[in-house]
């Protein structure tokens, strides 16, 4: 396929590093910053450096657009993107809404094209193992810790909150209410969050959110009614009771982008009216409606 990408921060240099290996990455839109054109032209000098949106936007040659912009840009891109009958992939959130994100939806599914929405961890290799190790078990309890320093021009419930509720719903399934325990602000209007989320099923789940931490680290404890398992950036352990300790049972050896570039060009070129993907956004910006 032939893609564009609009957006190269942080992120979208990610995305086009894995998106250009097995396909051709044609254009590249954004708005200027002199270290990031510096950056494209030194490492994917064939990439063409697109004056203005709708160069990508109107050549027939793209098949799909990549976009990876501050989330209040969403909609308005997405809808272009669509409207120009591109398939789209886009960073998480689908839009800053539940009500924008639903009529992207409906123009996708007219249009016969692929809406795919970056929910990362929903691809990584250790979520695809505990989704085979939770078959015969029942989760009694959620943890986890993310620390981490920056994004935050980004409101942290939609920008990380988002990724952790993913999750939730996917393992556990939709809560029932969610709480802000604790919210501190220094650089925003909140960058360390306390949540704790509620089910109606007798299940404990609680998140610790930092933003400004010095170190850096994502874990996700999950307790059943048989083991516990921590998952740590990469790694999967199990806890032993024999010898009180964590065991290492799983390593990821793949990366969770190349399993998600992977499954939205398949989407893209065999089944794009299936919107499995969008829809499952649209659940969690739904589930985030109850944060209160």
């Amino acid at each position: 396929m032939n893609l564009a990408i609009i957006g190269l921060g942080i992120w979208g240099k990610k995305l086009l590093i894995t998106f250009n290996k097995k396909n051709k990455i044609k254009y590249c839109y954004t708005l200027g910053n002199a270290q990031n054109l510096q950056w494209l032209k030194k490492n994917f000098p064939k990439i063409k450096i697109a004056n203005h949106i709708n160069q990508i936007l109107t050549d027939e040659n793209i098949d799909a657009i990549i976009i990876a912009t501050p989330i209040k840009t969403h909609k308005e891109i997405v809808k272009k993107s669509l409207i120009n009958h591109k398939h789209v992939f886009v960073e998480k959130p689908l839009s800053k809404n539940l009500a924008e994100s639903k009529t992207l939806v409906e123009i996708a599914k007219k249009n016969n094209l692929c809406l795919f929405v970056g929910n990362v961890f929903l691809y990584h290799p250790i979520f695809f193992k505990l989704k085979r190790l939770l078959i015969n078990e029942k989760i009694q309890s959620v943890s986890g810790i993310w620390l981490k320093t920056g994004t935050f021009n980004e409101e942290i419930i939609l920008n990380l909150l988002y990724h952790e509720i993913c999750i939730i719903n996917e393992l556990v399934g939709i809560p029932k209410k969610i709480i802000i325990e604790n919210s501190q602000k220094f650089i925003s209007k909140s960058d360390i969050i306390d949540v704790n989320v509620i089910f109606s099923k007798k299940i404990k789940c609680h998140f610790h959110i930092n933003r400004i931490s010095n170190t850096k680290q994502k874990s996700l404890t999950i307790i059943t009614n048989k083991n516990c398992y921590l998952w740590q950036d990469e790694l999967l352990y199990k806890f032993s009771k024999r010898n009180n300790q964590f065991k290492l049972i799983f390593e990821s050896k793949q990366t969770a982008l190349e399993n998600e570039s992977k499954e939205f060009i398949q989407a893209s070129m065999i089944n794009p009216k299936k919107l499995t993907n969008a829809k499952t956004s649209l659940e969690v910006l739904k589930t985030l409606c109850m944060v209160s």
